[in-house]
């Protein structure tokens, strides 16, 4: 068999297990686009930017409910910051976007 045919046989193979399994490891393969996750204070609606390393951090220290995002206190107003749109370690998306559609209304 010839090189060029025994890789393409090869390639193909890797498709069909990859598309078996569901997975194009696109989302293995590269680096978050955003190093930051933003985070809006539920009470003045303030928003900051936390470096995702220190957001990943504290989601693994947590050890509570996965349903619980990790939080952060406002600078503002002392009040709590949650993630505006964060998918945990245990695969849980943490979404609340709409908090920051709501301060511009």
């Amino acid at each position: 068999m010839s090189q060029k045919k025994k890789n393409t046989s090869r390639e193909k193979q890797k498709r069909k297990l990859l598309k078996t399994f569901g997975s194009t490891r696109k989302d293995y393969d590269r680096e978050p686009k955003d190093k930051s996750v933003s985070y809006i204070c539920r009470q003045c609606r303030a928003v900051e930017e936390i470096p995702l390393e220190v957001v990943e951090q504290f989601d693994w220290l947590d050890g509570g409910d996965p349903h619980d995002p990790p939080r952060f206190s406002c600078q503002v107003c002392q009040g709590e910051m949650i993630p505006e749109y964060f998918r945990g370690a245990t695969g849980v998306l943490y979404d609340n976007r709409y908090l920051r559609v709501e301060s511009l209304h």
